[in-house]
C-alpha cells in the first residue's frame, strides 16, 4: 500500500472497518490465536505420548475424575476430552 491522499483517509478507514477478520488476518499475515493454541496442544501431547521414562506426563493424561459423588453444575472439561473432540474419538 502507497500513501493515502488527505481526502482518502476517510473512505480508507471506512474499508478497513468492513474487513473481516480473515482478511485482515490474511494481510497482516498473522496466525489466529485458536489455531496456534490447538498445534501447539497436539505437539505437547505428541511429545508426552512418546516420551516413556515413567515420568507424570502420560500418566496425568491417563488420569481419570474421582468416582462418587460430582458436584453440582456442569462436568469439568479435562484437557484430553478436548483433544478426543478435536480427533474424533469417542
Amino acid at each position: 500500500m502507497g500513501r493515502i491522499a488527505a481526502g482518502d483517509g476517510e473512505s480508507y478507514a471506512r474499508s478497513i472497518s468492513t474487513s473481516s477478520n480473515v482478511e485482515i488476518r490474511r494481510r497482516t499475515r498473522v496466525t489466529d490465536i485458536a489455531q496456534r493454541v490447538a498445534k501447539l496442544m497436539w505437539q505437547w501431547a505428541a511429545h508426552i505420548v512418546r516420551r516413556k521414562d515413567g515420568r507424570w506426563g502420560p500418566k496425568v493424561l491417563e488420569w481419570q475424575p474421582r468416582t462418587g459423588k460430582r458436584s453440582v453444575g456442569r462436568p469439568p472439561k479435562r484437557w484430553t476430552d478436548d483433544i478426543k473432540r478435536v480427533a474424533g474419538i469417542r
